[in-house]
């Protein structure tokens, strides 16, 4: 079945919708998300995973580490592509021809990283199997204290889809 769409309850009584994939995912429109008027904890640690580091995604990184470095929360970004910089690249996608024969993903990593002193981590593949999707998007669990009895909550995981491969698009 492809994915399906169902409404999503607001707090208020209003209604949204909210897209159920195929992997089991449960995704929620931004449109959705001012409607309802959703809120998240001011220092819940976010998680962002970004597939494709080409035309789009090489654009969308430099400006979400300045929004990530301003966040006073702890934050984990991580870039995903399989590809690797080529001559035809360097025309309209976010790299120089010293990248060239480099991983896209490990390129904007390691680039942005250092300047925003922020810790980044790549994977140097497509991710084109829901089951490593979903493994990837699993959210890292904090302790709000020190001690074991200690609430615990979920970081808030954001992906943001910049792919251009039909495989890894119909996740």
């Amino acid at each position: 079945p492809r994915n399906e769409r169902k409404p999503a309850a607001c707090a208020d009584g209003a209604s949204g919708s909210a897209v159920r994939t195929r992997c089991g995912l449960s995704l929620v429109s931004w449109r959705t998300v001012r409607r309802c008027g959703m809120k998240f904890s001011e220092n819940r640690p976010v998680k962002i995973v970004m597939l494709g580091a080409g035309g789009t995604g090489g654009h969308i990184a430099p400006h979400l580490y300045r929004l990530l470095y301003a966040l006073e929360r702890p934050v984990r970004f991580i870039i995903c592509d399989g590809d690797i910089v080529e001559e035809k690249n360097l025309v309209r996608q976010n790299f120089t021809p010293a990248d060239l024969g480099e991983n896209k993903a490990k390129v904007l990593a390691e680039r942005y990283s250092s300047v925003f002193g922020m810790e980044t981590e790549y994977v140097p593949e497509f991710i084109e199997s829901g089951g490593y999707l979903l493994s990837t998007l699993e959210p890292r669990v904090f302790r709000t204290g020190a001690y074991s009895n200690s609430a615990v909550i979920k970081a808030l995981v954001i992906l943001i889809g910049a792919v251009d491969k039909d495989k890894s698009r119909k996740l």
